[in-house]
């Protein structure tokens, strides 16, 4: 298995991404398996739902008013974050589904 920090991590990526120009993308869909944890079987682990749930118990809560301050302030100070669009009824983060 690969990870982001083992050596030889970045040589797989390139390879993926010469493959996909090439009109292939075997490479890039075996990474995507592995980080995501696809079995052999083609079965998926639950590590992208675990860690979602423990990152929302971990965060604190913001009200929809403070979420919109924050992405105001956020694109004050990088406003090549910013989308042009109105601050009011702003979509909240997936914790909150």
């Amino acid at each position: 298995m690969i990870h982001g920090r083992q050596p030889g991590c970045s040589t797989v990526i390139i390879e993926g991404l010469t493959e996909l120009k090439n009109g292939r993308g075997d490479k890039l869909l075996e990474i995507n398996d592995l980080f995501g944890g696809r079995t052999p079987g083609g079965e998926w682990s639950n590590q992208t739902e675990a860690n979602m749930a423990i990152n929302c118990m971990d965060e604190d809560r913001r009200t929809p008013e403070q979420e919109a301050q924050l992405r105001k302030d956020i694109e004050q100070v990088g406003p090549f974050v910013a989308t042009g669009s109105d601050h009011d009824g702003v979509r909240r983060d997936t914790c909150e589904f």
